[in-house]
């Protein structure tokens, strides 16, 4: 039944690639990103969920252990899918409609930089990221690497100034948890930007990696 699913669900999104048979992923510049059709606990359902990873860790197992953010695809009432998997053609219609919807960006193959940034952007609206420095901290260094990977020092030297004005607002005890002191952390941010070759070289090694060399590859610009 999964594979069924699967399958059907990987015809209407003809820019990702099966990844595994509940996830259709592709690679965009510098994110893995895509569906993930999330089994509720206990009953024989799913919801569609976007999930996005980062390329720039050490390998692609780190780079695939903790998304940048993630979340649900809404009905169009505002309430949460809940999808029964042998009957998942009578919710398809109205679930592909609201994921094109939420993530418009989500079937294109050439991406437009400023449409990425939007879409981002977005996410700081999202309640679980506006009230977490560490949420909001995912997003910026996505941001931030992305330019750099598309050597874009304009937008570089703009996502590096909304991160330094949104940082002085964090709370550090809700951030220090994960990443240890902000400064210390922008410092961290720096040094890659400072050296781009040895993130270059990261990023290509990991899309080297078998895990992911199969999965369809977009442009951002």
């Amino acid at each position: 039944m999964k594979k069924e699913l699967i399958t059907q669900w990987s015809k209407e999104f003809t820019e990702l690639s099966i990844y595994r048979q509940d996830r259709l992923f592709s690679i965009q510049g510098v994110f893995v990103w895509g569906l993930k059709l999330s089994k509720i606990a206990n009953v024989d359902r799913f919801r569609p969920t976007f999930i996005c990873y980062p390329l720039w860790r050490t390998n692609i197992k780190a780079c695939l252990e903790e998304p940048l953010f993630m979340f649900q695809i809404y009905r169009m009432n505002g309430f949460q899918f809940d999808i029964e998997y042998k009957s998942y053609q009578l919710e398809m219609s109205e679930a592909i409609l609201c994921i094109n919807n939420q993530v418009p960006i989500i079937n294109t193959k050439e991406l437009k930089l400023k449409d990425v940034y939007n879409f981002l952007d977005q996410r700081f609206s999202d309640v679980l990221v506006n009230s977490s420095p560490v949420g909001q901290a995912k997003i910026y260094e996505g941001k931030l690497f992305l330019a750099l990977y598309l050597n874009n020092e304009e937008e570089m030297v703009k996502v590096w100034n909304e991160l330094i004005d949104s940082s002085k607002k964090w709370d550090p005890k809700f951030f220090e948890w994960k990443y240890g002191k902000i400064t210390d952390w922008l410092s961290g941010l720096q040094t890659v930007i400072d050296n781009r070759a040895v993130f270059m070289e990261q990023i290509n090694l990991n899309l080297q990696d078998n895990k992911i060399t199969k999965l369809k590859k977009g442009i951002v610009v």
